[in-house]
């Protein structure tokens, strides 16, 4: 089935391709899925992203995210417009942040942090998710404002992007969180990043004074992980 889309591809016209893509992005097998880009390749790109991200499920296989981000990457400024107008739902916002994560090009933070502003926390949740392994396309007040966000599971994947992005101010601050849960994952995060330095040890050094135990031992075991010797 992939073979035959890759040998129909350049008798199809624009809407035929969009129609036998669409299709195909529902096939059961991943090779199948991933030959349906070369379909929405030959397509304008005004026209392609529409649908492309109207097909693509929040669960697809990272090997066909990374074909789909390809081309996304190839016509950036066309992607981010279709991306943000109008705002994505929060499947949609999903996909895209998902997709981002693949993709490689100077205005990348430019997408992410109007996507980390949606009103849906799902979404503002896949934006930190992105910045956690993407540090590279972390924007800063952005990700000071997902650090503050007023869903606590928002805040908890942020903690982790602050960690990638070597934001040890922003961590600190977030010792001060009213949710025990999100100051354990400050240490938790802190110490799977080892080693995190003199800025790093610092934050761990506030957790230990925290009032709740598994705060304090989670900065405990951080400490450890550095390599840095704890009092029994």
């Amino acid at each position: 089935r992939a073979a035959a889309l890759t040998g129909v591809a350049e008798l199809l016209d624009p809407d035929e391709l969009l129609a036998f893509g669409s299709r195909a992005l529902g096939d059961p097998d991943m090779l199948v899925r991933r030959a349906a880009m070369q379909l929405f390749s030959r397509v304008p790109p005004e026209r392609a992203f529409p649908r492309l991200l109207q097909t693509l499920q929040e669960s697809e296989d990272s090997a066909v995210l990374a074909a789909a981000g390809g081309l996304a990457q190839a016509h950036f400024n066309s992607f981010r417009n279709v991306s943000l107008s109008p705002q994505p739902d929060a499947e949609r916002g999903t996909v895209i942040a998902r997709l981002a994560r693949y993709i490689h090009h100077p205005e990348l933070a430019t997408l992410l942090s109007a996507l980390a502003r949606h009103a849906i926390p799902e979404v503002r949740e896949a934006v930190a998710e992105v910045w956690r392994h993407r540090p590279d396309a972390t924007e800063p007040a952005a990700l000071e404002s997902l650090a503050a966000d007023p869903v606590p599971a928002v805040r908890r994947i942020a903690a982790g992007a602050a960690v990638s992005a070597e934001r040890y101010d922003l961590l600190d601050r977030m010792t001060q969180d009213p949710e025990p849960e999100i100051r354990r994952e400050v240490g938790v995060r802190l110490g799977l990043a080892a080693p995190v330095g003199p800025a790093g040890l610092l934050v761990l050094e506030h957790l230990e004074g925290d009032a709740e135990m598994p705060v304090r031992a989670a900065a405990h075991v951080a400490r450890l992980l550095q390599g840095e010797a704890v009092p029994l």
